[in-house]
């Protein structure tokens, strides 16, 4: 009973957490089971603690941690004993020994592979349970965990152990109390060096992307929304290319949490389309955290002092990268390549945006136009040198200072859908509005992103198919 009174105690303390809520109502069950001379079934009292939790809350049942913790001591209470008997069996002496005869070594060798059993078994069921969430919402998978599991849960038991010790002679002396917590703090910093230690292990961990039912498009063009700044993720079989990077706050936010959760750890291609820190201001970072294959950038320069520092550190870590203009393709597989339309050698622009990269994407029948922060200069200038300007797909950003989309850009491209970036701060709505509402009227679906967040593009043989991320909204076509 005194068991049961501090387990319910350390609950309330930990703010009713589902997994030390079920653990209570679990070992509170067990424990009642012994006190009324009945057996204790450990099925059973997890059903009973899951069954008592969505009583109180039936909306825990779609909580992340509800559904871990409950499917991980499922997993742990099914498969831990027979995985530690399989083991078990690897370090038992001749079968027809009888235990007897065992000798002192014999006996100690059994002994130690039987708790090394037992704690592998639990350590490789828990693990094997943890898989499918942490795959499915952190889109991890992290063959280092057993190690650091190994490692980290005899040290986790002695942080408890001493924790409860302070708790325990708090009202008795405060010098006890003292060594406990030194205690307590030596060992939690022993534990987190073991798991930092485990998770720099080669391989240790790897991001990966949730299955696809459906056969795999040719190409995958996801065009994030970072408010004024932009990036823009290629993807072609197994090549992945960045196109901008963002600043620091929107790749944390949003360039990040995507590129992991697509099950990407290293770019085959990280390139800047021009030198606007909302564009790169985060390349540094990204470069660290996806080591790119290539970099590539125009060979352009402009006043831009992100790109200055950029480049200063490029030289200080030795790293190249490559330099396009106007004509250069760049393939990114069999029948998938990136076209190089602006800007031609020696051209004289003062804004950053003035100079950025203008690629048209090709595979197959399709093309998309990627005009990045370009502005009415920039569609000036490709309206008088580019014959054929023909996209099926527009996907234009928000120069900061200057028109874009301009009725006669928009009559030589002749898209069937534009991808439109927000307006940047200032700028009024009511200009991109009637501006969305001239394109509409010609026959042209418009995602707009302040309002449709990323869109998400799939080019196949037979076509291409757009969706936004939010609002539903959905376009598809037929290649021409």
């Amino acid at each position: 009973m005194t068991v049961i009174l501090v387990l319910v105690a350390y609950t309330l303390i930990t703010g009713l957490r589902t997994s030390s809520l079920r653990a209570t109502i679990m070992a509170t069950l067990l424990l009642s089971a012994t006190l009324f001379d009945r057996r204790a079934l450990s099925v059973n009292s997890l059903a009973a603690a899951a069954l008592l939790i969505l009583v109180c809350d039936t909306n825990q049942l779609f909580a992340p941690g509800f559904q871990f913790s409950f499917t991980l001591v499922f997993i742990i209470i099914v498969l831990a004993a027979p995985l530690q008997r399989w083991f078990d069996q690897f370090a038992q002496p001749d079968p027809f020994l009888p235990r007897l005869l065992w000798s002192l070594p014999v006996k100690c060798r059994a002994w130690c592979w039987h708790k090394f059993s037992v704690a592998l078994g639990v350590i490789l069921a828990s693990w094997i349970g943890s898989l499918l969430f942490v795959a499915g919402y952190f889109h991890l998978f992290s063959p280092g965990s057993i190690v650091a599991n190994f490692l980290a849960v005899p040290v986790a038991f002695a942080v408890l152990s001493l924790g409860l010790c302070s708790v325990l002679t708090a009202l008795v002396s405060l010098k006890i109390t003292a060594l406990f917590n030194n205690a307590n703090w030596f060992v939690a910093q022993m534990m987190l060096s073991v798991l930092h230690h485990s998770a720099n292990l080669p391989n240790g961990y790897i991001y990966v992307e949730n299955p696809h039912t459906l056969h795999p498009p040719k190409c995958e063009l996801t065009i994030l929304d970072l408010g004024e700044g932009g990036a823009a993720h290629v993807r072609a079989g197994r090549i992945d290319w960045l196109l901008d990077c963002g600043d620091d706050s929107h790749y944390n936010h949003t360039v990040l949490p995507y590129l992991r959760s697509r099950g990407i750890n290293c770019l085959d291609g990280l390139l800047f389309t021009h030198g606007s820190a909302r564009h790169i201001g985060a390349a540094v970072t990204t470069i660290g955290d996806f080591h790119p294959a290539l970099l590539a950038e125009s060979t352009l320069s402009d006043r831009s002092s992100t790109r200055r520092k950029l480049h200063q550190w490029l030289v200080q870590q030795r790293r190249g990268k490559g330099l396009y203009l106007r004509g250069d393709i760049i393939r990114l597989g069999d029948d998938v390549r990136m076209r190089v339309l602006y800007p031609p050698a020696g051209l004289k622009r003062t804004a950053a945006g003035d100079m950025a990269l203008v690629l048209q994407l090709e595979t197959g029948h399709t093309r998309a136009l990627l005009m990045s922060a370009s502005g009415f200069s920039t569609e000036q200038w490709l309206l008088e040198n580019e014959p054929d300007l023909r996209s099926d797909i527009l996907i234009k950003g928000q120069h900061s200072k200057d028109l874009s989309g301009t009725p006669n850009f928009l009559a030589r491209v002749a898209p069937k859908m534009i991808v439109c970036g927000a307006l940047g701060y200032g700028q009024p709505v009511s200009t991109l509005d009637a501006w969305e509402a001239d394109a509409t009227a010609q026959g042209i679906t418009v995602f707009r992103q302040d309002k449709a967040g990323a869109v998400h593009i799939d080019i196949r043989e037979e076509g291409y198919e757009a969706r936004a991320f939010l609002g539903g909204q959905t376009f598809r076509s037929r290649a021409r």
